[in-house]
């Protein structure tokens, strides 16, 4: 299966999750974009502006990964903050929870994947 960058549904929220400001979504895999018989329930590239955040949440029934593209900003790991950037990759295990928050000057970028 190839999903070409020209099939990403692009979506911008705000407040996400109880975060701050606005988050762009690319949904290369989503609820309205399922990848048939696979276990991924969502594959997209988010991009923060500085401040902006995507809230505390907690992944009850599924995992959630995500890699940082570009950016820096600081990780919320179960109610441990790290500051992460570039290469770095966080996982949020079922049943704990997660935030992130673009703590620098220019955008951040991560590629996140829920699976489960």
């Amino acid at each position: 299966m190839i999903i070409r960058e020209s099939d990403v549904r692009k979506v911008c929220r705000s407040n996400m999750r109880g975060g701050e400001g606005e988050v762009v979504i690319g949904f290369s895999v989503g609820p309205e974009d399922p990848a048939p018989g696979t276990s991924y329930k969502m594959v997209a590239t988010v991009i923060l502006d500085p401040g902006a955040s995507v809230g505390y949440h907690v992944h009850e029934d599924d995992e959630e990964m995500y890699h940082v593209l570009s950016g820096k900003g600081t990780y919320n790991d179960n109610g441990i903050e790290v500051e992460v950037g570039p290469g770095d990759v966080m996982i949020c295990p079922t049943g704990q929870g997660h935030s992130i928050k673009n703590t620098g000057d220019d955008i951040l970028i991560f590629l996140g994947v829920v699976n489960g």
